[in-house]
């Protein structure tokens, strides 16, 4: 149980730093999503705009 304590004690120590461990990685995983969600997406409704202005 102390270890776990240990464990939160640290990552509540990092977090309230300015340039944790915690907040970095927090910021380059929501960063890479949105890169993903972005070049995922845009190719995907150019194609439903194609597909949609090829059956008119």
């Amino acid at each position: 149980m102390t270890e776990y304590r240990t464990a939160i004690e640290a990552i509540i120590e990092d977090v309230n730093n300015e340039d944790g461990y915690f907040l970095t990685f927090a910021e380059k995983t929501i960063n890479l999503i949105f890169f993903i969600i972005k070049w995922g997406c845009i190719p995907f409704f150019v194609l439903i705009l194609l597909t949609f202005l090829k059956m008119h």
